[in-house]
């Protein structure tokens, strides 16, 4: 016998099927949970799920695109055409959803994940969506042509290329991008001589290397970056003190990760005496250097983690 609130459902959601009615409901037991849900899809192997009936496409933010698509994905520029983030995650058929992602300019954010075989055809689509401000790949592999291509995007604001792989040479064509404000090749096998070519990155305020070969050429090249203000050094071993203490020129830094280094303590003492940064003991493995004004945020962040 049908309940108050099963009417209710019913009358609101008519034109649902029996499963799709049940999923519905489910999702929405909690509206919080419910509003979640509908600004952020992740399409997979619900083969029965219709998601051409979904009342609220035009509240969708954010896309995770996945395999056993649920509806055709040439459907995707004029069902969500608000979509502000897309991301294609361990995918297969990456080439047709790239062909068809160019046809939505609301799109400011793209991630590719662990996604194999792209080709130069592939760079080069994602090159053509001139309108993303961010572009993020993890382990992609970027040799040949992918940095080259990939340096037309003269609007890039944030670039993350964590654990992909470029060819000798390559990181080049990034110092073409010079409205980036974020870079992160954590992961990568950037050198010293990769990181010299990033000099005209001038507006740059966020960089990210860790676990990489990079040592204190590279921080003397970042030393010239006025904006700076967060750096990650993260298991970065070939970082020495005399590296570090140079970091003392940056007049807007505000946090140094130093965790996994052979930095001498002595060397983080001194930077903290000759500028505004403080040492932050998250843990006893941990050296993280911050300014006093992100202590709520980094104690915030630490704690969420």
């Amino acid at each position: 016998m049908k309940t108050l609130a099963d009417a209710l459902w019913s009358r609101v959601f008519g034109f649902f099927t029996v499963q799709e009615f049940a999923i519905v409901r489910l999702v929405s037991s909690q509206w919080s949970k419910a509003r979640a849900a509908w600004r952020t899809l992740s399409f997979s192997s619900v083969g029965w799920l219709n998601v051409a009936q979904l009342a609220l496409c035009s509240a969708v933010r954010a896309i995770y695109l996945k395999d056993y698509w649920v509806f055709d994905i040439s459907d995707i520029p004029k069902l969500f055409q608000k979509v502000k983030f897309v991301s294609l995650k361990n995918t297969s058929r990456t080439h047709d959803k790239l062909a068809v992602l160019t046809q939505v300019q609301s799109v400011a954010s793209l991630q590719v994940a662990w996604c194999s075989h792209l080709s130069a055809v592939d760079f080069q689509r994602v090159a053509t969506m001139t309108w993303l401000l961010e572009l993020e790949f993890f382990h992609v592999d970027l040799r040949d042509d992918g940095l080259r291509t990939l340096s037309m995007m003269k609007d890039l604001k944030l670039l993350y290329l964590i654990g992909c792989q470029f060819s000798e040479n390559q990181l080049k064509h990034l110092g073409l991008l010079t409205n980036l404000t974020d870079l992160d090749l954590s992961e990568t096998k950037v050198t010293d001589a990769d990181m010299s070519e990033l000099k005209t990155l001038v507006n740059l305020t966020d960089f990210r290397a860790s676990g990489t070969e990079i040592g204190d050429e590279s921080v003397f090249v970042l030393n010239k970056l006025s904006k700076l203000t967060h750096l990650d050094f993260a298991h970065c071993v070939k970082i020495t003190g005399q590296g570090v203490l140079s970091l003392r020129d940056l007049p807007n830094l505000k946090e140094v990760i130093l965790t996994g280094t052979a930095v001498p303590n002595l060397a983080v003492h001194e930077l903290c005496m000759q500028s505004t940064l403080k040492p932050l003991n998250v843990d006893a493995s941990s050296i993280i250097l911050s300014d006093s004004s992100l202590y709520p945020y980094v104690s915030a962040r630490t704690a969420f983690d």
